[in-house]
């Protein structure tokens, strides 16, 4: 599957965050996640995402400073490509001044 040139651009800036960080993980294997559409008035989701982003500088600083044993951080991040948004895995991230770089563990779909 090839990816557009704005996808590319994104990734080749470094910046593996083009909106907040929606969720966040701790995980060993490889990231296995199918596509699932969800409604953007979704009342679940939209109390994951305000949780997520509630929680995110508690995780950011246990990722900055693991306690024994815990290892495999990953953050949920939301990218957008027009009307098109889809949240993607991102592994070994770092804190950037305009969000995150990281690797990407799924292939946009």
């Amino acid at each position: 599957m090839s990816m557009s040139a704005e996808w590319r651009r994104a990734l080749r800036c470094g910046a593996a965050v083009l909106g907040l960080a929606c969720g966040a993980a701790i995980a060993d294997e490889p990231v296995k996640d199918h596509v699932v559409l969800v409604k953007s008035e979704n009342a679940d989701m939209l109390r994951a995402v305000a949780h997520a982003r509630a929680t995110l500088d508690g995780f950011l600083a246990l990722a900055a400073k693991p306690p024994a044993g815990a290892t495999g951080f990953r953050l949920k991040v939301r990218f957008s490509e027009g009307s098109q948004v889809e949240h993607m895995w991102v592994d070994d991230f770092v804190a950037t001044p305009h969000g995150f770089s990281g690797k990407l563990t799924n292939e946009p779909e």
